[in-house]
């Protein structure tokens, strides 16, 4: 698969929180399942706590939605569930996360916390890898933008 149906999102924003509370935020259950249930065509979302030590945390997400035609369009006639898996390493302020789906689409990302002033600087980076012909640039695209507006709504109800 060529790079053609990949697409890649670097974006960054200051919270007005710090790093231990954008953290706690990051992995928090209530908040990232409202941060999802946000997206038009999230059904449900559920948290489940995989693994906590002083070293790390490892949580994943199951968001349940409608499906999407080749082209991207959301197809309200049934649903699908794909589940993302977190790992947050407070030692290195950084929240990972990888999407394998049906393995057709493949997403990994990395959130960066940095200290700034009173806040925090978070950053967030992410490949989003479409294994489809044809559309695949299209949906990675389609994807790209909404991992985008998710970023921005995350950033701004942090408060």
């Amino acid at each position: 698969m060529g790079r053609n149906n990949m697409a890649e999102l670097q974006t960054e924003a200051q919270a007005n929180k710090k790093p231990e509370q954008v953290a706690e935020l990051l992995c928090s259950e209530d908040f990232l399942v409202a941060i999802e249930k946000q997206r038009e065509e999230v059904v449900n979302a559920v948290y489940r706590l995989i693994e906590k030590t002083d070293d790390m945390t490892v949580f994943e997400i199951a968001v349940t939605g409608y499906k999407h035609n080749k082209k991207g369009d959301m197809d309200k006639s049934g649903t699908t569930t794909n589940v993302a898996q977190y790992r947050w390493e407070p030692s290195k302020q950084i929240l990972s996360v990888n999407y394998g789906g049906t393995g057709r689409i493949i997403i990994g990302g990395t959130y960066h916390l940095q200290p700034e002033g009173t806040g925090t600087r978070l950053s967030f980076e992410a490949t989003i890898e479409v294994k489809i012909p044809v559309f695949g640039r299209i949906i990675a695209s389609g994807i790209k933008k909404e991992m985008q507006r998710s970023f921005k709504t995350m950033v701004s109800r942090m408060g």
